[in-house]
């Protein structure tokens, strides 16, 4: 129960994900500045017509995009359960790799391989922590089997003229937690997520830059040689 905690909110925050915490988002955190609560990109009202530059935005859509992504570089700010702003990036390669960098002076590290996540702390000589994809945010940025259009997954939608939010059962379709993505429209675009975890806490991150397509290096996403280059 430990590992799945520390998973969830330090990649919520993945990766969210993140999410990451217990000890993850303490690494962030710890280093992050105190900063004024961040205006929220909230969808515009369920009422709006769903219509960007002549085209309609379904939730179709949005499920097609998500399935479209390939590889990608995302600058991000993460909003902590404690009011404090970690920044940092997303590498992404689907359909499981990931890395997520924070900005110094935090120290956290998270790579996604496969079916592994390994949570670092750069600033100290302990072992990376591991839990499944399949219980973090990230697994919904990085399958290529899981559309957010699943009933099974999906909870609740809203489609406004600009933005939309689409809120998913958390990973393993669990009841207790909850993942919400933020798109913006014109074009069609992921903006950010928010992470509610099995005892209500949030963690946020704001998609502030998103490149696609991207040339990125396999090596960078080895956990092994990480640990490997860690240790040296």
């Amino acid at each position: 129960m430990m590992v799945t905690f520390l998973g969830h909110r330090m990649i919520g925050a993945c990766i969210g994900l993140c999410l990451l915490f217990g000890a993850v988002q303490a690494v962030a955190q710890n280093s992050a500045q105190s900063l004024p609560s961040a205006q929220a990109d909230t969808p515009s009202d369920s009422n709006d017509q769903p219509q960007v530059a002549g085209t309609q935005i379904t939730l179709t859509t949005l499920a097609d995009y998500m399935e479209s992504l390939d590889k990608g570089w995302i600058q991000f700010s993460q909003l902590n359960t404690d009011g404090t702003i970690s920044t940092g990036n997303i590498l992404f390669g689907r359909p499981s790799y990931a890395r997520i960098e924070y900005d110094p002076p935090a120290s956290g590290l998270v790579i996604a391989e496969s079916i592994r996540v390994a949570v670092f702390d750069l600033k100290s000589n302990s072992e990376p922590v591991f839990f499944l994809l399949a219980t973090t945010p990230l697994y919904y940025l990085l399958r290529n089997n899981v559309r957010i259009d699943d009933s099974d997954l999906l909870v609740d939608y809203r489609v406004g003229a600009a933005s939309s939010e689409v809120a998913l059962r958390g990973p393993n379709k669990s009841e207790k937690i909850l993942i919400r993505l933020a798109f913006r429209h014109d074009p069609v675009r992921l903006a950010g997520w928010t992470f509610i975890d099995q005892f209500g806490q949030q963690t946020r991150m704001i998609f502030e830059n998103f490149v696609q397509d991207i040339v990125i290096e396999r090596e960078m996403f080895s956990i092994q040689h990480e640990i490997e280059r860690q240790s040296r």
